[in-house]
């Protein structure tokens, strides 16, 4: 059988040139891969972060609580999430299926209740155990799998509230516990005898953070409310190692710290403070800034409730805020010399504040104050949770049942209508403008009223938890806030911290409901005037007495201009009383036993008991 062969190639010398074109190509790939990511010095190996600054942020809402989350923690590979809170019942969550499920449940509730609310959380290096600590200073280690309690360690409950822990970066054994009044470390080898970490006397009182360094644990980062952030030596414990003072523009004034934690890399480190703003630590050009914000009614504001943070990156941090927001800054790097402003500053002064002027952005969505943030590096994905019983996540992706328009509530106080009422005016709002996106065909997969509001009553919002810690007034701006709490907080902590964990000022929701009722009492007179009521006069004039002395226990700097304008509001209150806010005064009315529906009562029927009222109080 004869084979026809193939003619040899009219220019093999040609043929050569093309093959050698196709392999340099390939080589050259290969090479600009190398180079892009290991070969050349100036190259930068991208990490993958999300834009907080120029995508639009999605966020995904997920109810299972009870009660408010006081608590977050991602495991140490980030495929865990733990949650606890006021239902004292710790979750352990999967990270995947929060993402990626429309209604996610924990892979484990732990069986061993807490006898108080949940402040703290952390998993154990290879994230098989949960540790939580509870207000009443006991600390429990539970099974992630089993989901029962491997021990717990009760050291002492007169030390306080369990506000911390943070597992040793490389000794699984190891963990430091903050309570209040004390800094311990308990060793799994002999839990039963903790070491107690012993500060000199000058490292101030009630501890909120205490945190390994990440790559030399044998530092620590303590943080006291009075003392303060310093890193101290475990070996060596009688001095602090790093002061504040050895960084350039440290604010020179005094504040109470709450809280303070490592970047990723060790090489700096963040601080709240309360009724400030935060202060961002580096240790390469050992600078500190001052983390402005941006001038407006709803900026960062830091008084109400025990807040933490969390570091996107090393340049990165994000912080909850009083005024329902999550506030993230962007810093300049070690050798940048741009980016921020400095004052006071000359060839031989030292700088005596840097600041950044505002945040690279602000996260809009909670309904109330978000107290734990937290950021996972591996899945991008920040959550964030406080007084409301749901926890949220933040993704600059489109995550399964999620929403990127807020649902958002007003203020208590803000509002014409009644607690119900305004709940059926958010509801049909939000029904208006999701009906006009499932007519564009953009509801599929997004979240609506009823996926967030809906279901289980149990783990519902629960409307008065959240107006507790709303504003004293609408349009309160951030100076005016820090003005007032910032010189009787001292009073108010000792006084209030055993009573109530979240309070540091009460004034505001007790004022507006003496003032409700004044003008629910003053509508009344107008309503009977010309009768005999000196009952209803008698629990005017006494309504009135309470605010006035309520009023003069504060110091003259918490109200400010305001106080006078109230006095001036309570002696035309009669004059004034017709444009009150009707709302707010039959709620109160209610809780007063006077009930508004009597308005609605034969005039006749109203005078005869008033009449009868008069004859007994006369008898």
């Amino acid at each position: 059988m004869l084979v026809e062969e193939e003619p040899p190639p009219e220019n093999e010398e040609n043929m050569d040139i093309e093959i050698s074109k196709s392999t340099n190509n390939q080589f050259k790939i290969e090479s600009f891969l190398c180079q892009r990511e290991i070969g050349s010095v100036k190259s930068v190996v991208k990490t993958f972060r999300p834009d907080f600054q120029h995508r639009p942020f999605c966020q995904k809402d997920v109810r299972e609580h009870t009660g408010c989350i006081n608590a977050l923690q991602f495991s140490h590979n980030d495929r865990f999430l733990a949650s606890g809170g006021d239902d004292m019942h710790g979750r352990v969550w999967n990270v995947d299926e929060l993402m990626v499920r429309k209604t996610p449940k924990p892979i484990g509730v732990m069986e061993h209740p807490h006898r108080s609310n949940i402040f703290s959380l952390e998993f154990d290096l290879e994230n098989r155990f949960l540790y939580s600590g509870e207000r009443w200073g006991t600390v429990i280690k539970h099974d992630i799998e089993t989901k029962q309690s491997i021990y717990v360690a009760n050291e002492n409950n007169n030390r306080g509230d369990v506000y911390h822990m943070d597992q040793h970066p490389t000794d699984n054994t190891l963990i430091v516990v903050t309570r209040a009044k004390l800094v311990s470390f308990i060793d799994n080898r002999d839990r039963q005898n903790p070491i107690s970490l012993v500060l000199p006397a000058n490292s101030g009182k009630n501890f909120y953070t205490a945190e390994f360094h990440p790559e030399t644990p044998a530092l620590i980062l303590v943080n006291s409310e009075t003392g303060g952030p310093n890193v101290f030596d475990r070996r060596m414990q009688a001095r602090p190692v790093y002061q504040r003072s050895m960084f350039k523009g440290l604010p020179q004034e005094n504040t109470e710290w709450m809280g303070s934690l490592w970047s990723p890399s060790g090489n700096q480190f963040m601080s709240i403070r309360r009724g400030k703003c935060p202060l961002y630590f580096d240790f390469i050009s050992q600078r500190c800034f001052v983390l402005k914000s941006d001038h407006n009614p709803n900026g960062y504001c830091n008084i109400k409730t025990i807040k933490s943070m969390t570091f996107i990156d090393d340049y990165t941090v994000a912080t909850g805020s009083d005024h329902w927001g999550i506030h993230i800054w962007k810093l300049p790097r070690a050798n940048d010399s741009y980016g921020f402003t400095q004052i006071g500053h000359d060839e031989e002064e030292m700088p005596s504040e840097i600041f950044i002027e505002k945040e690279l952005t602000v996260l809009r969505g909670h309904r109330s104050v978000p107290n734990q943030v937290r950021f996972s590096q591996h899945n991008n994905l920040l959550v964030s949770s406080g007084v409301e019983n749901s926890f949220k996540l933040w993704s600059d992706h489109r995550l399964p049942w999620s929403y990127d328009l807020p649902f958002e509530r007003r203020p208590h106080g803000t509002y014409d209508l009644s607690a119900e009422e305004e709940c059926l005016r958010e509801m049909e709002e939000r029904r208006v403008v999701e009906d006009a996106l499932d007519l564009n065909g953009e509801m599929d997969g997004r979240a609506c009223w009823r996926d967030i509001f809906g279901g289980d009553a149990r783990t519902a919002e629960d409307r008065d938890t959240l107006e507790m810690f709303d504003p004293r007034g609408h349009g309160d701006d951030e100076e005016d806030v820090e003005e007032s709490s910032s010189e009787d907080s001292d009073d108010m902590m000792d006084n209030e911290a055993d009573d109530n964990h979240y309070f540091r000022r009460r004034r505001g929701p007790l004022q507006l409901f003496v003032r409700a009722g004044e003008e629910h009492l003053a509508r009344m007179l107008e309503e009977h005037d010309g009768v005999e009521n000196d009952l209803l006069e008698e629990l005017f004039n006494m309504r009135r007495r309470f605010r006035e002395e309520s009023s003069d226990e504060d110091d003259s700097g918490d109200d400010g201009e305001n106080g006078d304008e109230n006095d001036n509001e309570n002696d035309n209150i009669e004059s004034s009383s017709s444009n009150s806010d009707s709302s707010d005064a039959s709620e109160v009315g209610d809780l007063m036993d006077f009930d508004g529906d009597d308005e609605e009562e034969d005039e006749g029927d109203d005078e005869a008991a008033i009449e009868e009222q008069d004859s007994d109080s006369e008898a």
